[in-house]
Order: C-alpha cells, then structure tokens, then sequence
C-alpha cells in the first residue's frame, strides 16, 4: 500500500476535483470502487488518471473512515 501521508494528499486532491465538477465525491468514489468502473471519476482536472495511482482497498478503508 502507498505511504498513508501521499495517500491523503492523492485522494484529497480527486475529492476537490470531483467537487469543482459538481460531483458528490464519496458517492462517486463509492460507486468507483464497488463497481470498479472508472467512468464515476470525472476527467475533470486529470482526476481519472489520478484516482488510477490510487489501490482500491486503501480508497475503501479512507471511506469506511469518512462514511457515516
């Protein structure tokens, strides 16, 4: 897994970018990750290419923290 610290800066970085699209971040990264569909991440911003550095499993354990 990617050094917690990058991680953070990764995945904050596609969720102000998702944002700025006019996407509702953790329910696109959700989708994401549980459909493993890349089209719920806007190009937007590069953020396709982005989340594309990023391991599921770390993407899914930081919204297991942020979910409510």
């Amino acid at each position: 897994a990617m050094n917690k610290d990058i991680f953070e800066i990764k995945i904050k970085r596609v969720i102000a970018l998702l944002k700025e699209a006019g996407y509702e971040p953790y329910t696109q990264l959700q989708s994401y990750v549980s459909l493993g569909n890349d089209s719920y991440i806007t190009r937007h911003g590069n953020a396709r290419e982005r989340i594309k550095e990023l391991d599921f499993q770390d993407i899914k354990e930081y919204l297991d923290g942020k979910m409510i």
